[in-house]
């Protein structure tokens, strides 16, 4: 608003054009703030967070895959 030396009510649009347009997120930052906790790390980034999903995703993953089984899905062979 500064910058652009325009109102508040000018300005908002524009920056929801560009999130939606760039797939840019706004986050509160006591939101920020728990999951930089949650990462373990002082300063959250979106790379750290999508590492961090992705590792969780995979630990997930085998835990599930070992109480199955290791077998995902279903099961569509004819065999008994």
């Amino acid at each position: 608003m500064i910058a652009l030396e325009q109102p508040f009510d000018v300005v908002q649009p524009l920056c929801r054009a560009f999130m939606e347009d760039s797939g840019a997120m706004q986050l509160a930052a006591p939101l920020v703030e728990r999951m930089a906790i949650i990462c373990e790390v002082d300063k959250l980034t979106p790379e750290i967070l999508l590492q961090t999903l992705e590792e969780n995703s995979r630990r997930l993953s085998a835990l599930t895959g070992a109480r199955h089984g290791g077998r995902f899905g279903r099961d569509d062979s004819k065999d008994p």
